[in-house]
């Protein structure tokens, strides 16, 4: 679910975020997310990162309700589809 990210072993890049459509308005995704972030700060991480696709507006909306801001905004993959770079400070999830 997260890797250390290479550039910065303090900093965990946070993969495969999902939950079933049926499933979804019902605070599991924030608390699932939330029990992600606490482990990591548990463990010495200082910061989570997390990409999307800049169309996927309910993920973004979803992050941003989960205390991550937007980093950056570029095209991670090559793709030709532009991706949003979200991050979160970890000393909030402790």
């Amino acid at each position: 679910m997260w890797r250390p990210n290479p550039d910065n072993l303090r900093t965990a890049d946070i993969r495969n975020v999902s939950l079933n459509p049926e499933l979804r308005s019902l605070g599991l995704g924030h608390a699932m997310l939330g029990v992600v972030l606490r482990e990591l700060a548990r463990t010495g991480y200082d910061t989570a990162t997390i990409d999307t696709k800049i169309y996927n507006e309910n993920m973004i909306k979803f992050l941003e309700g989960a205390g991550f801001s937007v980093a950056a905004i570029l095209d991670l993959y090559g793709s030709g589809t532009l991706d949003v770079c979200m991050q979160r400070d970890l000393a909030l999830a402790a």
